[in-house]
Order: C-alpha cells, then sequence, then structure tokens
C-alpha cells in the first residue's frame, strides 16, 4: 500500500504514533487511528501495525518519534509532513517503498510495541 492509500483507507482521526522502530532497511511503525459512522458502529479502532523504507528529510525534535493527534499533510514534492497538534513536533519525510500493513488487535498492539522497545 502506499501511504495515501493507508489514509484513505483508515483515516487519520485521532492518529496516534506510539513507536516508530528502525531495523536495518526496514521501519516499523506502530499507530493507532478510529473512524466514526462506519455502517452501524459509531467507531471503529484500527491498531495499525506499517513497515516500509522512510528517508527523514528533515525534523525539529531530538526525541524518539512519538506524536499524539498528528496531523499528516502531503506536499507537491510527493514528501509528507507530519505534525502532532498537541507539541507541535514535525518531522518532514519521503516514502521509498510501498508499504506494508497489519492491522492488529488492540492486545497484540500494544504487546508488539514493547518487544519491539525490548529488542535492541
Amino acid at each position: 500500500m502506499t501511504l495515501d492509500e493507508i489514509i484513505n483507507k483508515y483515516g487519520t482521526h485521532e492518529l496516534d504514533i506510539d513507536l516508530v522502530k528502525q531495523l536495518d532497511d526496514k521501519t516499523f511503525i506502530y499507530a493507532y487511528c478510529h473512524q466514526h459512522e462506519i455502517g452501524e458502529q459509531f467507531m471503529i479502532n484500527h491498531y495499525l501495525e506499517i513497515v516500509g523504507s522512510f528517508s527523514i528529510l528533515n525534523k525539529d525534535f531530538n526525541d524518539d518519534i512519538t506524536f499524539h493527534i498528528a496531523v499528516i499533510t502531503k506536499l507537491n514534492d510527493s514528501s509528507y509532513t507530519l505534525t502532532s497538534a498537541v507539541s507541535g513536533d514535525t518531522i518532514s519525510f519521503l516514502v521509498k517503498s510501498d508499504l506494508q500493513v497489519n492491522e492488529l488487535t488492540e492486545k497484540l498492539y500494544y504487546k508488539s510495541i514493547k518487544l519491539q522497545q525490548e529488542h535492541k
């Protein structure tokens, strides 16, 4: 999937990026979002593991990449800017390949984050 396809499928409402982990040439991103008024359900939660290759162009913070209530903007040069609506932290990046998306249960999502944080 492309990042645009992921955004179209899952939306970005209440998008939180809880962990970004680089392993060799792959980047693992754990992100949560939800959608409203899908079928007869008021809200559907999506817990995603996104795997792919990215190139960071610029970032204005020194900490690990975690964003609460993130906003994604696609720029004219096909790069993206991700901004935290809470902290104002910003990162600009290019997506270098199609992305693999795994939708996880809430329990597996948080377990996977814990395992990735323990893996050095």
